[in-house]
């Protein structure tokens, strides 16, 4: 699903005219350990040192659990992922989000079996540098198939404006280009 479609949804889910339903208690932070007691999960402390007891902990890591990003061959650094200058605001240098090492840290010390998955992000470039004479535009489906079901249930709305892709052709003079600026 779409980030900005899910971050929608999910505001438009937790809350009322800007006020969290009632049947919500909302904590932000960032989970630092699992509270284990006698071998059950009993928990979670996050990192300012605040512990939420539960019955039941349910773990969403995505790709932040243990993450890293690798630029090329030879640039790996601990990261959840590259922030989009939208995120940021006027005060805030920070291009990355953190990566969620002590909760894998946590997961590992309890023996839980822990991997990586490859996103494989694109690259992305500003639409305003790209030249577009010459290219075959690649038109997106009229009707969306959606990943899930839950658009039908939940009422759920494309939020941006679709974007067309674009073919183009490479040739030798290309690969070369490529190749003599490969870092």
């Amino acid at each position: 699903m779409d980030r900005d479609l899910y971050k929608a949804n999910m505001q438009r889910l937790l809350f009322d005219d800007n006020e969290i339903k009632p049947f919500l208690s909302l904590v932000e932070g960032s989970v630092y350990d699992l509270l284990v007691e006698d071998g059950v999960c009993v928990g979670i402390s996050l990192q300012d040192g605040t512990q939420l007891r539960s019955k039941t902990v349910v773990i969403t890591t995505g790709t932040f659990l243990g993450g890293q990003c690798h630029i090329g061959d030879d640039t790996v650094f601990d990261a959840g992922r590259f922030m989009r200058h939208d995120d940021l605001d006027a005060k805030q240098n920070i291009k990355i989000e953190p990566a969620s090492l002590a909760l894998s840290d946590s997961i590992k010390r309890l023996k839980f079996p822990v991997g990586r998955l490859r996103t494989g992000t694109p690259p992305r470039i500003s639409m305003a540098s790209i030249d577009y004479k010459g290219l075959e535009a690649d038109v997106g489906d009229e009707d969306i198939t959606w990943f899930s079901f839950d658009h039908a249930f939940k009422g759920f709305e494309m939020q941006q404006k679709r974007v067309d892709c674009f073919l183009t052709q490479t040739n030798e003079h290309t690969h070369h280009i490529i190749m003599s600026n490969y870092h």
